[in-house]
């Protein structure tokens, strides 16, 4: 059995990959921190959440089934 995923993000990586300039790396600003500037970032630790997309089974546990069966595939798809 795989291990669930924790990590969701809410902006698809196919949609932020559009907007490197080097591999995974983009330029990025953030409002609540405008003290930092302009800085680069790898496109997988920005526009995530943890347990996102997460749902709670019947027995308590938490699955990643959303993010795993729809979400990645409708990334490629659409990526």
């Amino acid at each position: 059995m795989s291990q669930t995923s924790k990590w969701h993000h809410y902006v698809p990586q196919g949609v932020l990959s559009q907007f490197c300039y080097e591999g995974t790396k983009f330029y990025y600003f953030s409002k609540r921190r405008p003290e930092e500037g302009v800085a680069s970032r790898d496109i997988s630790k920005k526009f995530r959440k943890r347990h996102y997309y997460s749902v709670t089974t019947l027995n308590g546990q938490r699955s990643d089934v959303l993010e795993r069966e729809f979400l990645q595939v409708l990334d490629l798809q659409v990526c």
